[in-house]
C-alpha cells in the first residue's frame, strides 16, 4: 500500500511541475525592452538605421504575411533605408496555447523577400512561453536568436 501511495504521490507531483513548467518560460516586459535584449551586443552585419516600428490590425500583414493572428502586441524591427534584407518582429500572442498554430501560419505566409532589391534566404521563427520572435537576417539571424533564446524571464 505505501509503495503505490509512493508510486500516485510521485506522479502527482511530476505532473504538477510539467503544468507549471509550461508558464516559467514567459518573458516578461515591455516589447521595446525585449528588443533591445535581442540586439543585445550584436552591431556587425546590422544595417544602418533601425527603427522600432508598431504592428498594427492595418500593417501586420506586411511584416507577418498574415492578418490571422491572435496576437496581444508586435513591434518589428527594420531599417526605414537599406539594401540589407533585415527585419526582427516579436509578437505577444493573447493565448499561449495558440503559439504553435501561429507560428506555422507565420511560415507558410511571411515574404522574405518583400524588398524590392534584397530578400532573406533563411527565415527564423521560435518562441518562448507567449513570445514569437521572427528574424530574416542571414547574417546575424542565428546571434539574434541566441540572445532571445538566453534571455531572463524578466526585462526591465
Amino acid at each position: 500500500m505505501k509503495k503505490i501511495l509512493s508510486v500516485l504521490f510521485l506522479l502527482v507531483f511530476l505532473l504538477g511541475m510539467t503544468g507549471c513548467g509550461k508558464n516559467q518560460d514567459i518573458i516578461k516586459g515591455k516589447l521595446e525592452d525585449i528588443m533591445s535584449h535581442v540586439y543585445g551586443d550584436v552591431k556587425d552585419g546590422l544595417p544602418a538605421n533601425l527603427e522600432n516600428i508598431e504592428i498594427t490590425d492595418e500593417n501586420i500583414e506586411m511584416y507577418l504575411g498574415t492578418k490571422d493572428l491572435d496576437y496581444k502586441e508586435a513591434l518589428a524591427n527594420e531599417s526605414m533605408i537599406s539594401s540589407v534584407a533585415h527585419s526582427v518582429v516579436l509578437v505577444r500572442m493573447n493565448h499561449i496555447e495558440d503559439v504553435e498554430e501561429a507560428k506555422e501560419t507565420i511560415r507558410e505566409n511571411i515574404n522574405p523577400w518583400k524588398w524590392v532589391c534584397v530578400g532573406a534566404e533563411h527565415v527564423i521563427i521560435e518562441s518562448r512561453g507567449d513570445l514569437i520572435l521572427v528574424v530574416l537576417n542571414d547574417e546575424v539571424g542565428e546571434d539574434l536568436l541566441k540572445n532571445f533564446q538566453e534571455m531572463d524571464n524578466k526585462i526591465d
